[in-house]
Order: structure tokens, then sequence, then C-alpha cells
């Protein structure tokens, strides 16, 4: 039998990340994809850094089972899910909105999960990270303004109070698949 497939999305800052690390913890059966970005990880990311130069490198050599572009910066999901779902585990990946209907076309059984948080927050979180120029923290506020709703969405994870409790609802999800 074939995994599912988990899309996580939600606007930046919206918490995805620290989710997906919370239930990682209480499901270790669950697989986490790590993507490769053109940029650092952080200390609330796991990711695969590469130069922009070895990202194109590895998408020319097929590498990828889903990449996008968003903000300036690259990101890959590498073929390597693709044998994990084979070999019936679920996995988790934070992935773009725009990313989502191509994703359903390559794997069928395919979930998404939308983080929502109240817009004041996701605007708090992206200025107090400074990890990017004005003009992309200005995009994505105006991002978090104008998108709010994910039409794609399976289930909404409400992230405006506590981590634990937007943690324990993607539990819930995850322990019905």
């Amino acid at each position: 039998m074939n995994g599912r497939l988990i899309l996580v999305v939600g606007n930046s800052c919206s918490g995805k990340d620290s989710i997906i690390s919370g239930v990682k913890d209480l499901l270790p059966g669950v697989m986490v994809a790590k993507r490769f970005i053109t940029r650092a990880p952080s200390s609330f990311e796991s990711n695969h850094f590469v130069s922009f130069e070895d990202f194109d490198s590895l998408l020319k050599q097929g590498e990828f089972f889903l990449n996008w572009s968003s903000y300036g910066l690259n990101y890959g999901v590498s073929n390597e899910v693709l044998s994990l779902l084979r070999n019936g585990k679920n996995v988790l990946v934070n992935v773009s909105r725009n990313i989502i209907p191509l994703a359903r076309e390559l794997y069928h059984n395919t979930l998404v999960v939308f983080i929502k948080a109240p817009t004041s927050v996701i605007i708090k979180r992206i200025k107090s990270r400074a990890r990017e120029d004005d003009y992309t923290v200005k995009a994505r506020i105006n991002r978090a303004l104008s998108s709010q709703d994910c039409d794609y969405a399976d289930f909404i994870i409400d992230n405006s109070g506590e981590l634990s409790m937007a943690v324990n609802q993607l539990y819930d999800i995850l322990k019905k698949l």
C-alpha cells in the first residue's frame, strides 16, 4: 500500500515548520521530507542548503519530485520522497500553495493541510526573523494580507494560540490516516 503525501501549506511565518517538527516527535513513523533551498536553514527549519548553481544542476539532472520558486529563492523536494511513499510511508512536506495542483497530478494520494494564523501574528513574525531585505519582507506581508485561505485544503489548522494546540491538531489528523 502506498503512503500518503501530506502537503503542509500556509503563509510565511504561519508556523508550518514548527508544527511539523512538533508532530514528528509525537509520530516517529511519519517521515518529513527535507527541502533543497537556495537559503541557509534557520533554527526553525531543516533543509539542504544549495547554491543557485547547484540547484539548477540538480533540476537539470531530474533530482526533484517537486520544485518551485518563491520570493527569489528556489525550492525542491527530492525524488527520494517517491520511494518512501511507495514503501507505505506517510510523508510530510512544507510546500508552496502554488505547487498543490501539480503535486496532486503527480501523486494522487495527496492530502493538503493549511496552517492558518492571524495576519497580525504573521506580520510580527516576518518582521522579527530579520533574514530578508525590505522588499521581500513587504512581499511576504502583502501575500499574507491578501491570501488567508487555501481552496485546496483538506484540513485547516488554527495556529492562533499555543503551538502545542496546533501540533495536536496535526497529530489528530495524521493518527487517522
